[in-house]
């Protein structure tokens, strides 16, 4: 058959596969590389469920240590024997549930977070062995389900007492190896005949990897807000695959209701070697890099130094706290100030550059509002905001067990002498903040529609972001000026003059966080920040850092341009797909791959090669 018989049927046959962009793709591009933004304040700021940590602070009188800036979070344990010697319920007017309730309560009054961490190393009741729980070298064995019972029983109690408590900030999971982590091997003894113990007790790598998800699941089913961090590891014999297996598994089933905590950052993580000092600047090898870089955008993921790391000269430490930035880390956890550089200068320094970059970090650029206003009509509010984080401001939408990255809420309110709110609007911007990656600048009018009924006088405009799906909870963001936030996380922005002659009828219901939102805004995001004309809001897209305005579902092309999730046919997780609908961006999508993929990768090679995605209807032969 000749050419021209081909060619000739080349538009039909590509016409078969146009449905087959609207499938999810198999792969992911990473998030784009982190780099410090030079032009944005420099105040630091404590969000939850992000930041620097301290896991020295293990005792309520170290909880001193949430003073630091820095530090955004204390870690606080216990351990399971002496939460619950007897086989009753959990007694929280004994020591220890004495000792959580005083730490949660220090932490509020810092206005800083806890993180809680129940153990199980070496400290499982005796009535628990009695029951049946098999222990091997001292630890519960992760396979055993008669553990997995009694732990989730345990941690429900746990979650019942403490999970409302939005100074809870995250639960350290016992991930199945010693010390909370996934290994093994660096700490079982062997017996006088030279047998391991756990292969005596029936270890293989996929009895220890099955054991370990299941863990995850007792977690998370004792936990619903609270998130839970899973500490990786290889398990007993080093085989990579174990950490990679139980990452996706945790990650695909429940999103960001799981984190991922590598604890040996700045140690070798080979077969060979399990620490050496001062390696390299830090880097974990690319195998580990890859399983928490690669979770990134569906997680959170965060690093704890290896014991044996040499953080003594600056151009060092600097470096590690380097590597999670540029790893798009959520969090670090290191031991109390001075502990490995005492009575260095500098120490606070790098850790304050750290908090100020790590996860992410809105800012509110500027702000502006005409200084008056007649009752009855409309407020328009211009908003320019930014990211100085190393991830996007991720808001956690529920999507069955699973929470998957959706966009946190603008407010802007109206507020009276008396804190009174008499005027609201709650919109979700039409770049979400779960894409508001580093160095972007989003611009964007926010329209608050002032009722008859709000009398003269002169109000307080303030401006919120918020998590509509954990009852309000109020991120913090950095203003353009240093002004305090209120009790509702808002910053002031200005004042303003009403006027109204003749007040009628009575101020409207206010919408709370989580209620209805208007609909999508219309705005743009740039890499220089420059104001740019708004587009109708059914684009509900915006310029990448790389260029490129936004389109709809079908005719977005290359560069960078995409069509919004809610406006195209973005991935199906929520996670909003930067990049158009047919894929046509190198972008990175939250979803998992459907069963026309290869096609759908060869179409889109294609059209790449061609370097412009048109819609398919208006292809011509012989182009």
């Amino acid at each position: 058959m000749s050419y021209d018989f081909f060619m000739g049927r080349r538009r039909w046959f590509w016409s078969l596969l146009a449905p087959l962009c609207l499938l999810p793709l198999p792969l992911r591009a990473e998030l784009p590389a982190f780099s410090r933004p030079t032009d944005l304040p420099q105040e630091l700021v404590c969000n939850a469920y992000q930041g620097l940590g301290n896991n020295g602070a293990s005792w309520i009188d170290q909880l001193t240590e949430l003073d630091e800036p820095a530090v955004c979070r204390g870690l606080v344990w216990g351990d399971w024997s002496t939460l619950q010697p007897t086989d009753a319920p959990i007694d929280w007017n004994a020591q220890w549930g004495r000792y959580l309730t005083r730490a949660l309560n220090v932490a509020r009054a810092k206005n800083k977070h806890v993180w809680i961490y129940f153990y199980t190393d070496g400290r499982v009741p005796q009535w628990a062995v009695d029951r049946g729980v098999e222990v091997v070298c001292g630890l519960p064995a992760p396979w055993d389900t008669t553990y997995h019972t009694l732990l989730q029983s345990a941690l429900g109690q746990l979650a019942a007492q403490y999970e409302s408590d939005p100074v809870l900030d995250g639960v350290l999971m016992m991930s199945g190896g010693y010390y909370g982590e996934m290994f093994l091997a660096h700490s079982c003894d062997e017996n006088t005949n030279g047998t391991n113990d756990w292969l005596e007790h029936g270890y293989t790598e996929q009895r220890f990897a099955d054991g370990c998800k299941a863990l995850v699941d007792v977690y998370l089913n004792a936990f619903e807000r609270v998130p839970v961090s899973l500490q990786i590891g290889s398990g007993l014999t080093w085989v990579d695959w174990v950490a990679s297996d139980v990452a996706d598994y945790a990650v695909n089933t429940y999103g960001l209701r799981i984190y991922l905590t590598y604890n040996g950052w700045g140690g070798n993580t080979t077969q060979d070697q399990w620490h050496t000092s001062c390696l390299n600047g830090g880097t974990t090898g690319d195998y580990w890099r890859g399983i928490l870089s690669g979770h990134a955008e569906l997680s959170r993921t965060g690093y704890q130094p290896s014991i044996q790391v040499c953080f003594a000269a600056q151009a060092d430490y600097q470096r590690h706290m380097d590597h999670v930035l540029n790893e798009h880390g959520a969090f670090g956890l290191l031991p109390k100030l001075g502990s490995w550089t005492a009575n260095a200068s500098w120490e606070t320094e790098v850790r304050a550059d750290f908090a100020r970059h790590v996860g992410g970090q809105p800012v509110l650029v500027t702000a502006s509002a005409p200084p008056t206003a007649t009752a009855g009509s409309a407020l328009s509010v211009d908003l320019t905001w930014s990211n100085r984080g190393t991830l996007p401001v991720y808001c956690a939408r529920r999507d069955g067990v699973k929470s998957v990255p959706d966009s946190c809420r603008v407010v802007v309110d109206v507020v009276a002498g008396d804190g009174q709110t008499v005027a609201r609007s709650l919109v979700r911007p039409s770049v979400g903040t779960h894409q508001w990656t580093t160095g972007i600048r989003f611009q964007h009018a926010v329209a608050v529609p002032l009722s008859a009924a709000v009398p003269a006088g002169t109000y307080a405009l303030r401006v919120g972001l918020c998590d509509p799906h954990d009852g309000g909870r109020a991120w913090r963001f950095v203003p353009a000026s240093a002004a305090a936030e209120d009790e509702l996380g808002r910053r002031e922005i200005g004042q303003l003059d009403v006027s109204n002659p003749a007040p009628s009828g009575a101020l409207p219901e206010i919408p709370p966080c989580t209620g209805p939102v208007a609909p999508a805004d219309a705005g743009m995001a740039s890499d220089g920040g420059q104001a740019q004309p708004d587009r109708p809001p059914a684009a509900d897209g915006a310029t990448g850092s790389d260029g490129g305005a936004a389109r709809d579902a079908l005719s977005g092309c290359d560069g960078g341009e995409a069509g919004d999730a809610e406006a195209g046919a973005g991935d199906g997780s929520g996670g909003g797909a930067v990049g158009d609908g047919c894929g046509c961006a190198a972008g990175w999508r939250t979803s998992d791959p459907g069963p026309g993929w290869l096609l759908a990768a060869i179409f889109l090679a294609r059209r790449r090669r061609r370097g412009r995605c048109q819609k398919l209807s208006s292809e011509s032969d012989g182009r």
